[in-house]
């Protein structure tokens, strides 16, 4: 049987978390799936661990040639893949054992993407929130979700722009050229999830939070310095410069604005 997912996960330097990471993927309930994992040039012992966990289990392993940033590694992953769907996990995180089976139960030809909530795990303080929490099944167009995720229209569904908690119809991003941004390394979610619902025909949601998310106090999401703002700023211009390049930008403005403003 041709596999239906592939799971792109990207990993630097990260020995400590990447087998729990495969252990959830591997442990899901649904079983029609492959793996990718992209080694960004790791120089600790995470392809060593790698290569000792695919003698437990088949996966893709490809190496980039140097450090190249989550972005590329995505979409070198996307370009990897044969399968109709792609996702996409953090090395850092893991998901929970249902996540897919729930996000197929509601895939229909029609539908781009199936976002699923979130848990926070906060590492130092020890403790668990869950985000983006979807109290029942929803399904919209995709321009009512960006305006939802825009904040231009009021509504007590929220949609955060990090891609791991959503499952994508690989030929609707291939069709419409959506990649990651691979020059900017901050808030590439941002700019990558904005372009996804413009374009999306229809997004579905799946109640329940499923994906861990792990927050530690030394990312740089949390630091505040001249080069995360400088970096904040070029995300939000190379996604006004891709709007207007397709044409799209005088129709998203007021989302654009309200997105820029509201992650400022």
């Amino acid at each position: 049987m041709d596999k239906l997912l592939t799971v792109i996960v990207p990993v630097f330097n990260d020995e400590a978390n990447i087998v729990r990471c495969l252990e959830s993927l591997f442990n899901q309930t649904f079983c029609n799936m492959e793996i990718i994992v992209i080694n960004d040039a790791s120089t600790d012992n995470t392809l060593m661990v790698l290569e000792k966990y695919q003698k437990k289990h088949p996966f893709q392993v490809i190496s980039m040639k140097e450090n190249s940033g989550a972005g590329c590694c995505r979409n070198t992953g996307i370009l990897a893949a044969k399968t109709p769907y792609v996702a996409f996990v953090d090395s850092d995180d893991w998901v929970d054992m249902s996540s897919y089976t729930k996000c197929f139960e509601q895939l229909s030809d029609n539908i781009d993407v199936v976002v699923f909530g979130l848990v926070y795990d906060y590492i130092a303080q020890n403790r668990r929130e869950e985000k983006y929490y979807y109290s029942r099944k929803y399904t919209m167009p995709g321009e009512f979700a960006l305006n939802i995720y825009a904040h231009t229209i009021p509504n007590e569904i929220k949609i955060t722009p990090i891609v791991n908690n959503k499952v994508y119809r690989r030929q609707f991003l291939l069709d419409n050229n959506i990649f990651f941004h691979e020059e900017l390394r901050y808030q590439e979610d941002d700019v990558f999830t904005f372009e996804v619902l413009a374009r999306a025909a229809m997004v579905s949601f799946v109640n329940g939070c499923s994906y861990h998310y792990c927050q530690r106090n030394d990312s740089l999401i949390h630091t505040v310095s001249e080069y995360s703002i400088r970096s904040f700023i070029s995300a939000y211009l190379t996604l006004e410069t891709t709007l207007k390049s397709n044409g799209i930008f005088e129709k998203h403005k007021s989302a654009f604005y309200l997105k820029f403003k509201g992650s400022l």
